[in-house]
């Protein structure tokens, strides 16, 4: 095997993880980050649920109690950030109010993994989330403490919700991290509703799980003007819970590059030397500081790191250090005693729950009516696109078509940027081939580490050029050529006969020989495309080289046995495919099985095979063995 291709596809053995150590890349111009950050958004969004953009409509928030303290209120609120499901939380607001005058600064507290969630409050030097609202109020702010899923008064999920249907849930773009930061989103619509909010001066902090959710919700919400995510952006160790790792999250970027989405906003990285983030100031700091420095001199001083002797915690340490920072981001203030923790004392616990037996308003959302209606109105959503007409047609491709290219996490590569290898036929048995012009051809994309591996067969007597026909099926090339005896199959042999080239593929996966991924133990699909995404771009790839090669004419391509419908997937994707038959192999378009199996995050929103075979217009498609199963309206309305 030449030096330019891996001696092994990479995908199989190259795996991703929670604790792999990751460092951010260096990037040589605030237009290449530009553009980078773009593709990091745009995965957040598939993974967090967020494309296309949910509904969000009345809140309806209801105050169940005030509480008036020497210089601060608090006020126990829930809002709605779907249909009947809540989102609860306390309101601390500085006392007295100013009406009418947008001059007050806001602060949105997700909390991490402590037990008691929101109401932690183990001491004046130890972690107090309430103490923190507190203070933070006391100097002329806002803050709201709200819970995470399952913790306290959101209880109509558990922490735990969709362990058991990760990859189901995942095709319809659902999550436990996807809703709880669609909840973070609905505190900014809510904070920033308050009359006296000011909208220039909106932060978030949360430390460990909830400095997951610091860094997510800042990455995708631009109202979030400046953030403190503590114990939690490192570089060895990218979060535990499956609240921090929604399938499809982390595929190709990492919690550091997605913390420094926050450029050029400031931000206040909190690290420890007893966790993970023990390396901040050395490792992630700088390197995210880089970033910055791309904006400008000045940019590279929003970005500060506070690091401290302690085990994972927001302990008072570290909230001075937050008093300190907002003191100087919001009012300008710089005086040391500024930062000083004011004595607080924190309300009984029962008296800041919003449902202290735990039962929300009967006939409220529970955890299958809030999936059923999410999956009704990402149907809905998709129905709306369908074509039946130009226009509609156009729209279609506008908005599920990106969708899907980012679902598919595929592209037709360049030729240019395929190294390729044709080897003399060496037989899988013994003796030569019994067909003299078959060889063995591997390729890979430079840089990628793939490797894919083909049987090409060129006609006996044909003069160059010669259409090709590309030939994919789930058993990889042992359902197209006999790799033993070195002789084309019965489908292959009348291609031939008929004057074409074939290729026959083992797509990702497909050929034993080659091996299969094992599958990481804890969040693997937030961590490593699906396999389906792999098969897909092994077409394109093929396809890619394909039409680099002058001795073809065309190019055709056929999906067969149950490779029909990630080769359907593909070709949707594809450019200079002359014409695709695709064997639907008496699948239903809207078979939950084949989905699960395909396991894409967001290909049940994105459409699915409907959706794809649609995208195919107005090249020749062929939808053969449908029995009646598959949704080919779709492609019927759009050729039309």
């Amino acid at each position: 095997m030449p030096a330019a291709l891996p001696a092994v596809d990479q995908r199989l053995s190259d795996l991703r993880h929670v604790e792999r150590p990751f460092t951010l890349p260096a990037f040589k111009s605030k237009k290449e980050w530009l553009a980078r950050a773009a593709h990091i958004r745009r995965d957040l969004r598939l993974a967090l649920g967020l494309w296309p953009d949910p509904p969000r409509g009345d809140l309806r928030p209801v105050i169940s109690a005030r509480i008036e303290r020497g210089g601060y209120s608090i006020e126990n609120v829930r809002f709605e950030s779907h249909p009947g499901f809540f989102v609860t939380g306390n309101l601390y607001r500085p006392h007295p109010l100013q009406a009418g005058k947008r001059h007050t600064p806001v602060l949105l507290v997700p909390h991490g993994h402590w037990k008691e969630g929101r109401l932690v409050n183990r001491g004046g030097a130890d972690d107090s989330m309430p103490g923190l609202c507190i203070n933070v109020a006391l100097r002329g702010g806002i803050a709201f403490g709200y819970d995470m899923l399952g913790y306290n008064d959101s209880c109509q999920l558990t922490h735990q919700f969709g362990k058991d249907d990760v990859e189901k849930l995942a095709l319809w773009g659902l999550s436990l991290m996807g809703l709880q930061t669609f909840n973070s989103i609905r505190v900014l619509d809510y904070l920033l509703g308050l009359p006296e909010a000011d909208p220039e001066r909106v932060a978030v902090t949360g430390a460990s799980g909830g400095g997951t959710q610091t860094f997510a919700l800042t990455a995708v919400d631009e109202r979030v003007r400046a953030c403190a995510p503590a114990v939690m952006v490192s570089g060895v160790m990218q979060g535990g819970c499956l609240c921090e790792n929604a399938p499809g999250l982390r595929v190709d970027t990492t919690s550091i590059e997605i913390a420094a989405l926050a450029a050029p906003r400031p931000q206040l990285l909190i690290s420890c030397t007893g966790d993970w983030t023990s390396n901040t100031p050395s490792q992630e700091f700088p390197a995210i500081r880089r970033v910055y420095a791309l904006y400008g001199k000045d940019a590279a001083a929003r970005i500060e790191n506070y690091h401290q002797q302690a085990g994972h915690q927001y302990n008072r340490n570290s909230r001075e250090a937050l008093y300190g920072w907002l003191g100087r981001i919001w009012f300008g203030i710089t005086a040391p005693e500024y930062a000083q923790e004011k004595p607080f004392s924190v309300e009984p616990l029962d008296t800041l729950r919003i449902f202290p037996d735990r039962k929300p308003p009967a006939g409220t959302a529970d955890e299958t009516s809030l999936v059923a209606y999410i999956k009704e109105r990402a149907s809905a959503w998709l129905e709306g696109l369908r074509p039946n007409g130009p226009s509609s047609l156009k729209r279609l491709r506008a908005e599920a078509g990106p969708l899907l290219e980012q679902v598919l996490r595929a592209r037709q590569p360049a030729a240019k940027e395929i190294t390729s290898k044709e080897q003399p036929w060496v037989s899988f048995g013994l003796g030569k081939p019994a067909y003299a012009k078959l060889t063995r051809l591997w390729l890979s994309r430079k840089g990628q580490g793939d490797l894919v591996h083909g049987v090409l067969a060129l006609p006996e007597k044909a003069k160059q050029p010669v259409p090709l026909a590309i030939l994919v099926h789930n058993k990889g090339t042992w359902a197209s050529v006999d790799m033993v005896k070195g002789e084309p199959g019965e489908l292959a042999a009348a291609l031939l006969e008929k004057g074409f080239a074939v290729l026959a593929l083992d797509t990702f996966e497909a050929n034993a020989l080659f091996g299969k991924r094992p599958r990481v133990k804890h969040h693997d699909l937030a961590y490593n495309a699906a396999p389906v995404c792999c098969r897909v771009q092994d077409v394109l790839t093929a396809i890619a080289w394909a039409k680099g090669q002058k001795r073809f004419s065309s190019v055709d391509l056929a999906g067969l046995a149950f490779a029909g419908g990630f080769t359907l997937l593909a070709r949707s994707q594809a450019e200079g495919v002359r014409r695709t038959v695709i064997d639907c192999n008496g699948f239903k378009g809207d078979d939950e099985a084949y989905f699960w199996e395909a396991q894409a995050v967001g290909l049940r929103l994105a459409g699915g095979l409907p959706v794809a075979a649609a995208l195919c217009a107005p090249a020749p498609l062929v939808l053969a063995g449908t029995h009646g199963n598959f949704a080919a309206a779709w492609a019927r309305e759009a050729y039309a």
